[in-house]
């Protein structure tokens, strides 16, 4: 639940637009049912446990310099006062 938590945590630095954000989140959902998917096919081809071990511990330290990359060259985007008028009501999210 760390890595999803983190992964929210960047998406929601991308970008302060809910439809943006709404886009980004559905990207990351569909990723992360494509990984399960595999992860069941993995399982019903009868694949030892010990394999299944090295493949999720191969793919983590694998995917650690990409997300070092992500991290820091992620800006934190906006702020509300792009969702707030001069009069200080909220405007319209189209």
């Amino acid at each position: 639940s760390i890595v999803q938590t983190y992964a929210y945590w960047i998406i929601g630095a991308i970008s302060n637009s809910p439809k943006t954000l709404s886009r980004y989140v559905g990207y990351y959902k569909g990723i992360q049912s494509l990984g399960a998917c595999f992860a069941w096919i993995i399982e019903a081809g009868g694949t030892s446990y010990k394999a299944q071990l090295l493949i999720c511990f191969s793919l983590a330290v694998i995917f650690i310099p990409p997300t070092y990359v992500v991290a820091t060259c992620v800006k934190d985007e906006g702020t509300e006062d792009e969702f707030v008028d001069e009069e200080g009501r909220e405007k319209e999210i189209v």
